[in-house]
């Protein structure tokens, strides 16, 4: 009889392991904030892992002011909406009302990823905000980090987390934050409906997060009861320094999973890799150039799995640079420093297994989002740049520049709709899914474009993605399918 109970659980599990989307495994954000020794300006980046098979959009929305008592409908449930909301621009799945990682006009900058908790049995199948729901909250409320953290915080206090993460099931999850601005960033990482902990990212230093919990000893602050909770649970002496990973990740056992390791300690190692290069020279704290290229670099590392590709796994990749207040030249031109970083990474590539043209569906579990890097001016919102690549691999689609200061943008319009990009995002799949491999030509062409945006920056020049889109969807029309 234990046997046919074990040989039914068993059933059971691998019944659920084939409705349920796989662990996510390429969701990677960084952050280098300035001063203290550090790049000039705070420089961002986020690589999304979602559904293979799940459309993504780059879309601004405007300031806008709202009438008081007015409701906000979020993905799943409705909220009291406030009386003003500051413009962002966000990559996120169409379907979706949150975002995975967005922008304000105020220069505050944030991604989302998802983690796992002793707690994670509290989500249950209630519809609440999800992760990406909270961070376009904190985005669109916050003016800066600090204050977008303290949004998202009360949020999740008020209204708690869960419901589906994805269009047509009911997978579900906690989640982890990185939000930065021009002085500072912050790690927030969840537990359950309505637990939470804080880490602050000083001047001068850099911070990833890799699908994982990793505040340890570090919690500037934490949710009311946390700590009590984990006292009681036996997860925490209530007498040592409070742990939290240690705690809500482990129960209070010590074992080698605590450790930082895989694609978390390759993102630790790209900082780490970075800070030396300041130190020596090679890469100069006001280098706009540089500074893009080396997260363009990150971004792209497949050996890490920062980068996946491919119908079934693709690494997505925005990049957002706000480009220093007065920039110094740069020691190689943008062209010659992003086409390096882009061929290192190809050369070592091959090419791509396609999935067959009559594939109407990618497994699950590839990351298809828009991912974005960004480079936060200490002089606010208005000078930063940000970056799209608006497609799912960012080894081969280019990065496209958006501004705030657009007048454009500042009148509302400098982005109509998705400006292109959900168009771009399914043109570049039906590439995938055909397993058509992208002439040398063609990507040269790609990374033109994507020289010019470096060059913007460093510049200070108006917004040109939408052109861009354009630009690069005539560049590929030919390989649709």
């Amino acid at each position: 009889n234990f046997c046919l109970y074990l040989g039914a659980v068993h059933a059971c599990m691998q019944a659920d392991s084939s409705r349920r989307p796989p662990p996510p495994r390429s969701c990677d954000t960084f952050v280098y904030v300035a001063g203290g020794g550090g790049p000039a300006a705070t420089v961002f980046g986020k690589n999304a892992d979602r559904p293979s098979d799940e459309a993504h959009e780059v879309m601004h929305c405007p300031a806008a002011s709202h009438a008081p008592g007015s409701m906000l409908r979020c993905t799943h449930i409705e909220i009291p909406q406030v009386e003003r909301t500051h413009a962002v621009v966000l990559s996120k799945p169409a379907w979706m009302w949150g975002c995975e990682i967005g922008a304000n006009a105020c220069g505050v900058v944030g991604g989302n990823e998802a983690v796992s908790s002793l707690l994670a049995h509290e989500l249950g199948e209630e519809p609440r905000l999800l992760g990406m729901d909270l961070l376009r909250l904190a985005l669109e409320r916050g003016a800066t980090a600090r204050a977008a953290v303290g949004h998202l915080t009360s949020l999740l206090e008020e209204h708690g987390q869960g419901g589906a993460c994805e269009e047509d099931g009911d997978w579900t999850y906690e989640n982890g934050f990185l939000l930065a601005d021009a002085g500072e960033a912050f790690v927030v990482e969840t537990a359950g409906t309505r637990h939470w902990a804080v880490e602050r990212v000083p001047p001068g230093a850099g911070r990833n997060i890799s699908n994982g919990l990793s505040i340890r000893t570090g919690v500037e602050s934490c949710s009311a009861g946390l700590k009590e909770l984990c006292v009681a649970k036996g997860w925490w002496d209530g007498e040592g320094p409070f742990d939290w990973k240690r705690s809500v990740g482990a129960g209070g056992r010590a074992h080698a999973k605590l450790d930082v390791r895989g694609r978390e300690r390759a993102g630790a190692d790209h900082l780490a890799a970075a800070a030396g290069r300041v130190s020596d020279g090679s890469l100069p704290a006001g280098d706009v150039a540089g500074w893009l290229g080396w997260m363009a670099g990150v971004l792209r590392d497949e050996e890490s799995g920062a980068a996946r590709w491919g119908a079934s796994g693709d690494g997505s990749s925005t990049h957002c640079p706000h480009h220093a207040p007065t920039p110094t030249p740069c020691q190689a031109s943008a062209s010659g420093l992003l086409t390096a970083s882009c061929r290192r990474a190809r050369r070592s590539r091959g090419a791509r297994p396609g999935t067959g043209s009559g594939s109407q569906r990618a497994p699950p579990g590839g990351a298809a989002a828009s991912c974005l890097a960004c480079r936060l001016a200490r002089g606010g919102g208005h000078t930063a740049s940000h970056f799209f690549t608006a497609a799912s691999d960012p080894l081969v689609a280019c990065y496209k520049r958006w501004t705030f200061g657009d007048p454009a943008a500042a009148a509302g319009d400098g982005l109509a709709g998705d400006g292109g990009s959900l168009a771009l995002w399914r043109r570049w799949r039906s590439i995938d899914l055909a397993g058509r491999s992208v002439p040398e030509a063609m990507r040269r062409a790609l990374l033109e474009i994507e020289a010019e945006a470096v060059s913007a920056a460093e510049r200070g020049g108006a917004s040109e993605f939408s052109g861009s889109v354009a630009r690069e969807l005539e560049l590929i029309s030919s390989f649709a399918v």
